[in-house]
């Protein structure tokens, strides 16, 4: 490619009697590419974009992917191997991403569970999500030094339910979200997230990514809380209610019964506010999205220590492994939402699993239950009824059957015909040139360039372009000095 600086020097070049060959050797370019810039077949400072030769098979593909849309790449990629695609297979799956010629299937992009109804953005309920830290909660719960409070409240009715967790990490906010939003009998269009439920400032972009996809599970949108509305989710006598709540609970007191206690106070203030509302007349019904049947998946993993019996502890519960274990250190890991816990050692391996007991009732789960398999399946199961052909070979439609026809007849005759076409234009321009050099006729010209190539073993269509574009032996053959005419071979 020449810049536009090269092409204005070549022009000028030009424009003084410099030949084709003396600018390329003062630009050290190819007499091919200055010349193709000079005669205007080529654009200064655009580069040559090399032709796709997918495009011959892009119909044929795309007919195919639409008749079997699991169909393999590799299984495709060899079908047009026989019908004359050249190119590599990396090559071809780019083309396939390129292009975009695999459709969605239409059995297996299907919407899971029923529609969610639209709901106008004007009158769209809120819910606004915050952490409290409370400090000191009994031993026996296994919480450590403080215990993570989940609130949510509605911007309408300002009702709120509050969740006990042990950790503020994000699978263990996304569960006490997911209760949150069950003990409010639904959700919010918006999400609107306080700083204490997000990371810190180093990851807070990246945490409320995640709650948008946790989000969009329920159907809404989460977003940042504005500064203005920071630390506003609770007004100042919904603290003082849920601190004086905390401070009732003993340190014999059991977890079930301490969230029992913030749920009371819930109900209790969501009583107050409404006989308040009726009096006022400003009651208003709040409008809440339903919730899915099955919470978002996120999987809690916890490390623990067997105990001397081999027992491990995890959410006040007992799970039983084997007792040779003892000391050793274990992953208990949950999905939320599952009905069973997989307990595995720190290179991975499942050793125990076990159905799950209510959070902190205190039993001892004792044996394996159920068989040690994947912890939740590859995908969700296919309702009856929608056919999804997978595997195996899938024969060509008729409508696949032409476009195959067409690349094998049409495409390569239309392909030959051009070649030859141009080769023989390059030999009649060779002819031309090497019978006004050396001042013979047409026929004598063609005699020697078919002794030339035949005594050099070339082939006379390459032989002619080289010619044409003054490579190779051009020089020999198109000589006007009279050295070149005594040292050309073929003359004796």
């Amino acid at each position: 490619m020449l810049t536009r600086e090269e092409y204005n020097e070549a022009r000028a070049l030009q424009g003084q009697g410099w030949s084709v060959s003396a600018i390329a050797r003062h630009l050290s370019r190819d007499r091919k590419t200055v010349r193709s810039y000079l005669t205007g077949c080529r654009r200064p400072g655009v580069r040559r974009s090399p032709e796709d030769s997918f495009l011959r098979f892009a119909p044929y593909c795309k007919q195919r992917l639409t008749d079997a849309a699991h169909l393999p790449a590799s299984d495709l990629f060899d079908e047009i191997v026989e019908l004359g695609y050249t190119g590599g297979y990396s090559t071809f799956t780019r083309a396939l991403r390129k292009h975009d010629l695999r459709p969605p299937c239409p059995a297996c992009n299907r919407q899971v569970g029923p529609p969610l109804p639209s709901t106008d953005p004007r009158t769209a309920e809120s819910v606004y999500l915050t952490v409290l830290r409370l400090m000191d909660p009994p031993p026996e719960w296994g919480f450590g030094r403080c215990a993570y409070l989940t609130v949510g409240r509605l911007e309408t009715s300002r009702r709120w339910r509050s969740v006990l967790t042990d950790s503020d990490g994000f699978p263990y906010e996304v569960e006490a979200i997911d209760e949150v939003l069950r003990r409010l009998g639904g959700t919010g269009a918006r999400w609107i997230l306080d700083p204490s439920i997000l990371a810190d400032s180093r990851t807070a972009t990246k945490s409320l990514r995640e709650f948008a996809q946790v989000a969009e599970h329920y159907g809404a949108s989460a977003e940042a809380a504005p500064r203005t509305e920071r630390g506003g989710a609770l007004s100042e006598d919904d603290l003082r209610q849920i601190m004086c709540t905390w401070r009732t609970v003993s340190s014999t007191c059991p977890l079930r019964a301490a969230q029992d206690r913030f749920d009371q106070l819930g109900t209790r203030l969501d009583t107050r506010r409404a006989q308040t509302a009726q009096q006022r007349g400003t009651e208003k019904a709040p409008s809440l999205l339903p919730l899915p049947d099955s919470p978002y998946p996120a999987q809690i993993c916890a490390m623990r220590t067997v105990a001397p019996r081999g027992l491990v502890p995890f959410r006040g519960n007992a799970y039983a492994v084997a007792p040779d274990l003892a000391g050793a250190a274990v992953e208990v890991r949950w999905r939320i939402g599952e009905a069973h816990v997989s307990i595995a050692t720190t290179s991975g391996a499942v050793i125990a699993r076990h159905v799950l007991a209510p959070r902190g009732s205190r039993r001892t789960v004792n044996g394996t239950t159920e068989p040690i398999t994947l912890e939740r399946q590859a995908r969700p199961p296919r309702p009856p009824g929608t056919p999804c052909r997978r595997g195996g070979y899938t024969p060509l439609s008729p409508a696949a059957a032409a476009e195959a026809q067409k690349l094998q007849t049409k495409e390569p005759e239309a392909t030959r015909r051009r070649t030859d076409q141009q080769a023989w234009a390059a030999i009649a321009e060779a002819k031309r040139l090497l019978a006004s050099h050396r001042g013979i006729s047409l026929e004598e010209a063609f005699t020697v360039l078919s002794d030339w190539a035949r005594t050099h073993r070339l082939g006379l269509a390459a032989l002619a372009r080289d010619i044409v574009s003054g490579t190779g032996a051009s020089d020999l053959i198109l000589a006007a000095v009279a050295d070149a005419e005594a040292s050309w071979p073929l003359t004796s």
